[in-house]
């Protein structure tokens, strides 16, 4: 399909129950869905400042949530059934962050930078 203000998607679906959403617009952005009898799910968008983002789950309820922006800043979440947490930070400037949180409680905070 494809209307006056370029906007163009695509949607597909198959015996196994791949279900798939394509999406251009004039400004850029597009999207793109997926679901499987697995449950794996995907999210992915682009726009013209270059932010995208891209969402995962499966049946470990395992979360990825990655996203990068024009001043190079980027972040990664994971999420698992053992409720580990990361989270992964970079930036123009060379900082880098990672934070972790587990069952037991440790906690780990990493941070490197320009010297």
């Amino acid at each position: 399909m494809m209307s006056k203000d370029g906007m163009f998607t695509l949607c597909m679906m198959s015996k196994d129950g791949i279900f798939t959403l394509f999406m251009m617009s004039k400004d850029g952005i597009f999207t793109l869905f997926m679901m499987s009898k697995d449950r794996i799910f995907t999210l992915f968008m682009m726009s013209k400042d270059g932010m995208f983002t891209l969402f995962m789950m499966s049946k470990d309820e395992m979360f990825t949530l990655y996203m990068m922006s024009k001043d190079g800043i980027f972040t990664l979440f994971m999420m698992s059934k053992d409720g580990m947490f990361t989270l992964c930070m970079m930036s123009k400037d060379g900082i880098f962050i990672l934070f972790m949180i587990l069952k037991d409680g440790m906690f780990t905070f990493f941070k490197i930078s320009k010297i």
